[in-house]
């Protein structure tokens, strides 16, 4: 701020609590959330408890420098925390989820240590190391469960989230599971909706939330002008939890609008969001069950306002190939396999019965489809394709598979020469050259896969086009710069296939979109 703008202010400086005053405080929030009963006879138990905490949260945030942090700890975190023993969530979970979660797992080793000078503390032991019933199927490794064990202790107990990590780490993935099993299990509308919004520099608060618009000539009313609320707004109302992915991508007056939204007031009187947007209802009540999730990248989350993130619980994703020999990796592959296989089977499933609905009302589905590219063979082709809903990978294939993955581990082309002479017999191992981190990740290998049985479901009853030559076409189209000469009947079947869909765009009257002469 200027000189000139300050010059007119009294500053008045806010001390830090001090440890002893924290002390009192915590005491106070344990009695007026119930946490303290004057009939309870673990009180003396959890005071002790509670003192633990508040030495460990000041010895914590000196060793982490957290003041001088963007993720700093506040009173918030101490509030955090008897908020959760209140709720029955267990101690040791709760501190690892409430000062571990926003580390790497190097200091998170730190923090275990610190435990042990507190009496209270050092007994502590973690939890069973699994994901809750009903969580939707997925790969287990301990980076994921324990990542979305924290996730959902801090959802359970009325907190947001941000999960970072690396880029392609599985971070919008976990999102949109943690968010799914909320909306399903936990909450009280119990939708198996998911509400999502991948944040740009473009994005807008009314993207969110809503926006004026003139009313249609054909509603039955005299408004000229109505609002529009978009699916933040109705999640709001609603009771959703919602993900905002890649949340450091959107731009600083989306954040400073969300900070309204996440403000907690300790009081019994109904939260409200203020959308002066909609003049008929400038405010809202804040559904208890409202939550957000977001994503950011590790590296980006210091670019984000420090008021929005400490207004969130942060959880770091760590590596979840870190440590995985190839059995786990076999285990992967396959399990990808079968979920992009059952995927296939679905979408053509569902393309069927859209066929025989148009044949019943004489229809060609073929001009009246609004999706240009669905069905683009006709109705012959589709009627020949016969999709199963699991597939068996046989040894051979998931070895072969597990080869071009290694190659990725590597980081560099396979064509390359090189002077390092080691095998690289488990992607866990401290040798992989440090240019894997561009290539192996979790999203690579999903994608490697979601390629693979495509392809093999279209090329299926083509016996001249091996699954090698689909392998290492794919690997090629998703990590070279280049496709080589190799595989060129593919390329071509594939090439054939966009030229038709082109056509049928253009009979759309989209023919802006497509050039059949184009070398690209």
């Amino acid at each position: 701020m200027g000189t000139e703008f300050l010059s007119i202010f009294q500053k008045i400086y806010f001390p830090d609590i001090l440890k002893e005053e924290m002390h009192e405080i915590a005491l106070g929030i344990a009695k007026n959330i119930g946490y303290l009963k004057s009939d309870d006879t673990e009180t003396k138990s959890k005071k002790q408890l509670l003192k633990d905490i508040v030495d460990l949260h000041y010895e914590w945030a000196k060793e982490t420098d957290s003041q001088a942090d963007i993720q700093c700890f506040t009173i918030r975190e101490i509030e955090s925390v008897i908020q959760c023993l209140s709720s029955g969530e267990k101690p040791y979970e709760v501190i690892m989820t409430i000062y571990g979660g926003r580390f790497r797992q190097e200091k998170k080793e730190k923090l275990k240590l610190k435990l042990n000078k507190f009496d209270s503390l050092k007994s502590l032991k973690p939890d069973i190391n699994s994901f809750p019933d009903k969580f939707p199927k997925c790969f287990t490794n301990n980076a994921l469960v324990q990542t979305v064990k924290s996730v959902l202790l801090g959802l359970r107990n009325k907190r947001n989230v941000i999960i970072v990590g690396n880029d392609e780490s599985g971070l919008t993935q976990i999102a949109e599971w943690c968010s799914y099993y909320f909306n399903k299990e936990l909450s009280s509308k119990k939708s198996d909706e998911t509400f999502i919004c991948f944040c740009t520099k473009n994005l807008e608060c009314s993207d969110l939330i809503g926006t004026q618009k003139i009313s249609d000539s054909s509603e039955d009313n005299n408004e000229l002008i109505k609002f529009e609320p978009r699916f933040l707004y109705n999640a709001i109302i609603g009771g959703d939890c919602v993900v905002l992915d890649c949340i450091n991508e959107a731009p600083s007056r989306v954040i400073e609008r969300l900070n309204g939204l996440l403000d907690k007031k300790n009081s019994d009187k109904e939260e409200v969001f203020e959308v002066p947007e909609n003049t008929k209802k400038p405010l809202i009540k804040i559904n208890k069950d409202f939550r957000i999730i977001c994503t950011s990248n590790f590296e980006k989350i210091n670019q984000i306002s420090p008021a929005f993130v400490n207004r969130f619980e942060v959880i770091v994703l760590e590596d979840q190939l870190k440590g995985l020999g190839d059995t786990k990796i076999k285990d992967l592959i396959n399990l990808l396999c079968n979920k992009y296989q059952k995927e296939c089977h679905d979408n053509y499933k569902k393309r069927r019965e859209k066929l025989k609905e148009s044949k019943k009302n004489k229809t060609n589905s073929i001009k009246k489809s609004s999706n240009p590219f669905e069905n683009i063979k006709g109705n012959k082709n589709i009627k020949k394709i016969n999709i199963d809903k699991t597939i068996q990978l046989s040894t051979e294939l998931t070895e072969q598979i597990l080869e071009k993955i290694r190659i990725l581990s590597k980081g560099r082309n396979p064509n390359e020469t090189s002077d390092d002479s080691t095998s690289v017999s488990s992607l866990g191992e401290k040798e992989v050259d440090e240019n894997s981190k561009k290539y192996l990740t979790i999203s690579s290998i999903s994608k490697f896969c979601r390629t693979l049985i495509i392809l093999f479901n279209k090329f299926k009853d083509q016996k001249q086009i091996t699954k090698n030559s689909i392998m290492n076409f794919s690997f090629e189209l998703l990590f070279e710069e280049y496709l080589s000469s190799e595989n060129k009947e593919i390329q071509q079947f594939l090439i054939d296939e966009l030229l038709e869909s082109s056509k049928k765009v253009r009979n759309l009257g989209e023919e802006q979109y497509y050039f059949d002469k184009s070398e690209s």
